[in-house]
């Protein structure tokens, strides 16, 4: 009898233990994953495959995406556009933006280059037709400053 007594409450101990098990947290559907490669890429392809990656970013802000997916830019790659993330996840469900593939990391410049030819006005003054207004011009990683129009006050390393 004593023994069958230690079974019970040894039974209960265990019971009980469980019913202070808290359950498991909600499980999030898992999303859906998107791939961005701008040399094989086509901004008409679905973008859920490598095979079928979108090509640019401006695909990316055109789209709408929910919480759980995950948009991976190709390494080696480098875009000049800028990404203005048109959806948001939700706390502990996030939309994940990251990469995929070998080499570099990808590259996402916020520029332009300027295409076209600079000639040289005068000195070390130059010119370039620009489709675009310009905001800043750097030459490698250094700013030059831009003149509209005026130019009888440029000093070195400053242009047109």
């Amino acid at each position: 009898m004593k023994n069958n007594k230690y079974h019970i409450y040894f039974l209960i101990i265990i019971i009980g233990g469980f019913l202070f098990v808290p359950p498991p947290k909600q499980a999030y559907a898992a999303g859906n994953t998107y791939y961005i490669d701008a040399t094989n890429g086509n901004d008409t392809n679905l973008g859920t495959s490598t095979d079928a990656a979108w090509k640019t970013i401006l695909k990316v802000n055109a789209s709408s995406f929910s919480p759980g997916d995950n948009i991976y830019f190709k390494r080696g790659e480098v875009w000049r556009e800028q990404l203005t993330f048109p959806s948001s996840g939700s706390s502990g469900n996030p939309i994940t933006i990251g990469d995929y593939g070998e080499g570099t990391k990808p590259t996402i410049y916020g520029s332009s280059l300027l295409n076209g030819t600079w000639t040289q006005y005068s000195g070390n003054i130059y010119n370039i037709s620009l489709t675009t207004e310009a905001k800043t011009v750097l030459n490698g990683t250094s700013n030059l400053t831009l003149n509209e129009g005026n130019y009888g006050s440029l000093s070195n390393n400053q242009w047109d």
